[in-house]
Order: C-alpha cells, then sequence, then structure tokens
C-alpha cells in the first residue's frame, strides 16, 4: 500500500469511529417513546438486523467536502468527508396508526 493510499484509509477508519461515536440529540420525551414502541415489538439493539438469518446489506456513501491542505514535500494531505451508512430494519418497521375517528 502506497502512503496515499494508507492516509485515505487511515482517515476513512478514523471517519468511520467517529461516525460509530457519534450520539443522537433527542428530548427526554422523544427518547422514552422510541425506547416503549420499540420494547413491545422486542428490539435488541444489541442484535444485528436479520441475526441468524442472511447477512445484512449495508449501504456506504462518502462525500468529499473538502480538500484542506496538501504537502507535496512530505506527500500527503488532509480531506473532510461525510461517510454515511445505511440499510433496512425491518425490525423498525411501522405499519400504521392509531388514529381515532
Amino acid at each position: 500500500m502506497d502512503h496515499h493510499s494508507s492516509t485515505l484509509a487511515g482517515t476513512l477508519f478514523i471517519a468511520f469511529l467517529l461516525s460509530c461515536s457519534a450520539q443522537e440529540r433527542h428530548t427526554e420525551g422523544q427518547t422514552d417513546t422510541m425506547e416503549n414502541l420499540l420494547q413491545r415489538r422486542g428490539y435488541d439493539r444489541f442484535l444485528r438486523p436479520n441475526f441468524g438469518r442472511e447477512p445484512v446489506h449495508v449501504n456506504l456513501s462518502l462525500t468529499v467536502a473538502s480538500i484542506d491542505l496538501i504537502s507535496e514535500v512530505n506527500m500527503d494531505y488532509t480531506i473532510t468527508i461525510f461517510l454515511r451508512q445505511y440499510w433496512r430494519d425491518g425490525r423498525m418497521s411501522f405499519e400504521g396508526t392509531n388514529l381515532i375517528d
């Protein structure tokens, strides 16, 4: 692996770690409501979707937001990226409303 590839791989790995550790911002009421809805359905956030069955297809998109610094002397660069991972979790599907007429 050349220097440019290893720098990009390192950058992507750091972006991946940051995306995994990012915390969502919810109000306390929203969090309680979500937990109650998911708890009633037996949702376990520690188990991947389709656990024990077929693999989950994880989609990935990467956008380069900016190229901040390029050093021809050191042959490295600094970039800012947005990394998005998304998949479908059938356990969180919503099948209707409980509207009262």
